[in-house]
C-alpha cells in the first residue's frame, strides 16, 4: 500500500475512534494486535509499516463501517458529497447492527397502486398527484404529462386526477450526458425507514429513467427522499453524485432488502426483546 493512502486510511481511522469514544490500545487489544501498533503505521515515509488487508477489514468490521470508506479522502470531494457519504454511511452501519427498522412496499402493491387513483399517495414523495390546472401551468409539466393535461382542460373539465411520477427528481426533465429524461418507472420494491434524530423517513426507490420517446432508458438507479413534516425532499441518486455515492446507495439499498425478510421481528417487538435482553 503506497504511503500517502496508507496515511490517509490512519486518519479516517483516527478519526471515527475519536467519534465512537475508542482508546487504540482498545482496538489493538480486540484485533489482538500489539499495543502502538496503530501509532507505527502513521510513521513518517521509510519508518511506517505497511496496513495489510486483513488487518483494514478487520477493522472496518469493528467499526461498522465499509473498507472503501477508510480509504476515502474527504478533500477529493465538495461539502455536500461528503455530508452525503456520511449519512448513508452511518445509515448503513445502523442497519448493520440492527439499529434501523425497514419498511417495505412490494412492486405487485405499486403496480396496483398505479392503477388505482385511491392508492396514489401509497406511492411516497417519489409521486404527485394533479387534481387541478390551467393553460399557463403546462409548461411545468413534461411533454407527457401536459399532454395528458390538455384533454382535460380544453374540455373545461376542472376536476381529475393525473399521477406525475418523478416531480421531483427529473421534473420537467433532467439531462444526464446528452439525454434529457423526463420519465420514472419503478422496477423494484421500495424501502422506507423512520430517522428520529431528525424526526424524519428515508425513502429508497430503485427506478429506470427513460426519455419522452421512450427509445433512451437509465436502469437500476436508486433514489433518495428525505420527508419531515409533510414535506418532500429529493436528496440524490445514483447516477449524478459520483462512484462512492452510487455504490453507498446500491449497498444501502441491499441491506435494506436483506433486513425486510419474511422471518424478521416487528419494530415493537424487537425493541421489546432488546430492552429486556440489555437487563
Amino acid at each position: 500500500m503506497e504511503y500517502k493512502q496508507q496515511q490517509v486510511i490512519m486518519n479516517n481511522i483516527d478519526r471515527l475512534l475519536d467519534k465512537q469514544g475508542i482508546k487504540r490500545s482498545t482496538i489493538e487489544d480486540a484485533l489482538s494486535i500489539s499495543r502502538g501498533y496503530l501509532s507505527r503505521l502513521k510513521r513518517s515515509e521509510g519508518k511506517a509499516y505497511t496496513l495489510s488487508y486483513d488487518l483494514l477489514k478487520k477493522i472496518a468490521d469493528y467499526l461498522n463501517v465499509s473498507m472503501d470508506y477508510l480509504t476515502l479522502n474527504t478533500f477529493d470531494h465538495t461539502t455536500d458529497e461528503n455530508s452525503l457519504i456520511d449519512f448513508f454511511e452511518s445509515l448503513y452501519s445502523m442497519s448493520i447492527e440492527d439499529n434501523l427498522f425497514w419498511n417495505v412496499i412490494e412492486l405487485n402493491e405499486l403496480n396496483r397502486i398505479e392503477d388505482d387513483p385511491d392508492y396514489w399517495g401509497s406511492l411516497g414523495p417519489i409521486a404527485k398527484k394533479i387534481e387541478r390546472a390551467n393553460p399557463d401551468e403546462l409548461e411545468l409539466f413534461p411533454d407527457y404529462i401536459a399532454k395528458s393535461v390538455e384533454d382535460y382542460i380544453y374540455q373545461d373539465i376542472t376536476l381529475w386526477s393525473i399521477l406525475w411520477v418523478g416531480w421531483q427528481s427529473l421534473g420537467k426533465g433532467r439531462k444526464i450526458e446528452e439525454v434529457v429524461y423526463t420519465k420514472v418507472n419503478i422496477t423494484g420494491e421500495v424501502f422506507h425507514t423512520y430517522l428520529e434524530k431528525i424526526n424524519s423517513t428515508l425513502y429508497l426507490y430503485r427506478v429506470e429513467y427513460t426519455d419522452s420517446d421512450g427509445v433512451n432508458k437509465l436502469s437500476d438507479i436508486i433514489e433518495a427522499y428525505l420527508v419531515s413534516d409533510d414535506e418532500n425532499h429529493f436528496l440524490c441518486n445514483s447516477t449524478d453524485w459520483g462512484e462512492y455515492i452510487s455504490s453507498k446507495l446500491r449497498d444501502l439499498y441491499q441491506i435494506a432488502r436483506d433486513k425486510c425478510s419474511d422471518t424478521r421481528l416487528n419494530e415493537d417487538a424487537r425493541k421489546l426483546l432488546k430492552q429486556f435482553n440489555a437487563n
